[in-house]
C-alpha cells in the first residue's frame, strides 16, 4: 500500500488508573486522503466497536468473506460484536477524503447486544444527528481526547442507542422523527410491490415530488438508485424462500423477476453464488453474519 495522507487525527488509547475497568478503551477522530494502492482491511476486535464515518462511506462487508458489500452512507453507525470479523475496500480510493469516528468499548451492562440481535453487527441510520453531536464532543478540543470525557461520551451514546427504533433487520434508526424519512416510505412502497411491477413516474406521484427529486435524494442519502434497490429487495425476499424449498419458477414470480433465468441471474450479481448454493440453509447462514440483509456488491 502506498502511504496515506493524514489531515487531521485525534486518537487516544487509554490507560485507566488501577483498579478502574473503562467501558471506552481507544477512542479515534480522523479526516484523511486515501493513497493511491491501498486494498482490503481486514478487523476483528476483542471489544465492541462503534465505528461511524461522516464522508460518502466505504464499501464494507461483515462476517464472511462471501458475504456481498454494502457501500455505508454518510453518517450511519456500524456496531460490531466482539470477535466479529469485517472487511472495508479501499481499493480504487486514491484521493478520495474520508472522515469520521470510532470507539473500542467494553460494554459491561450489555447495552449493544440487543442492537445486533446475536448476528454480530448492527447499523444505526443518525436520523436528527444526535449520536454525531454526542461523538464529537469528546473531540471539541485539538489533540488527543481526554480520559473522563470520553467516559461521559459513552454513557450519552448508551442512552440514545437504547431510544433506537428498528426500521429494518439488523438497521436501527436514532431518534423518533414524527414521520418517516423519504428513504423509509420507498423502501415501503417497494416492499408492498416486489412481486409486481414498479417505476419511478409511480412511486414519484404517491410521494408527491418529482421523478428526478425522487432519485437524486435516494441516492444521496443511501449510495444506491432506486431500482438497484429494488432488486436487492427481490434478491432478499428470493434468499429467504430458497432454503424452503420452493421452485425455481415460483420464487422468481413471488419476487418480480421474468423467469427462473432473471432470478438466478439477479441472485448471482448481488451474493456471487448462484440460486442454487441457497437451498442448504446458507442464506441463513449469510444473513447471521451481515446483518440480515443481501447487500449490492
Amino acid at each position: 500500500m502506498s502511504a496515506t495522507v493524514w489531515k487531521r487525527l485525534q486518537h487516544a488509547v487509554f490507560t485507566p488508573p488501577a483498579g478502574l475497568s473503562p467501558a471506552v478503551l481507544v477512542a479515534v477522530s480522523y479526516e484523511r486522503i486515501c493513497g493511491e494502492r491501498e486494498g482490503l482491511n481486514h478487523c476483528r476486535h476483542a471489544h465492541w466497536v462503534i465505528d461511524c464515518a461522516w464522508s460518502p462511506g466505504l464499501p464494507v462487508r461483515v462476517g464472511l468473506e462471501s458475504a456481498p458489500w454494502e457501500t455505508r452512507p454518510p453518517g450511519r453507525l456500524h456496531i460490531y460484536a466482539p470477535g466479529t470479523s469485517y472487511w472495508e475496500d479501499y481499493r480504487g480510493s486514491g484521493g478520495r477524503r474520508l472522515a469520521g469516528q470510532y470507539l473500542i468499548v467494553r460494554d459491561a451492562v450489555g447495552v449493544l447486544a440487543p442492537l445486533t440481535g446475536g448476528v454480530g453487527a448492527a447499523r444505526i441510520d443518525d436520523g436528527d444527528g444526535r449520536l454525531r453531536a454526542i461523538q464529537q464532543d469528546a473531540f471539541a478540543a485539538p489533540g488527543a481526547p481526554g480520559f473522563w470525557r470520553c467516559q461521559g461520551l459513552w454513557c450519552a451514546l448508551a442512552e440514545a442507542l437504547l431510544a433506537a427504533a428498528p426500521s429494518a433487520p439488523g438497521l436501527w434508526r436514532s431518534g423518533t422523527p414524527e414521520r418517516p424519512g423519504l428513504v423509509a416510505r420507498i423502501d415501503a412502497l417497494l416492499r408492498a410491490r416486489l412481486d409486481g411491477q414498479v417505476s419511478l413516474d409511480e412511486l414519484a406521484q404517491q410521494l408527491g415530488i418529482s421523478a428526478s427529486s425522487l432519485s437524486h435524494r435516494f441516492r444521496a442519502e443511501t449510495g444506491e438508485p432506486v431500482m438497484g434497490r429494488l432488486r436487492r429487495l427481490r434478491v432478499e425476499r428470493a434468499l429467504a424462500m430458497l432454503p424452503q424449498g420452493h421452485r425455481l419458477d415460483d420464487v422468481a414470480q413471488a419476487c418480480g423477476f421474468c423467469d427462473r433465468f432473471h432470478l438466478a441471474k439477479a441472485v448471482r450479481r448481488l451474493t456471487g453464488r448462484p440460486p442454487s448454493a441457497w437451498r442448504s440453509g446458507a442464506a441463513q447462514r449469510l444473513d447471521g453474519g451481515s446483518g440480515g440483509l443481501c447487500r449490492r456488491p
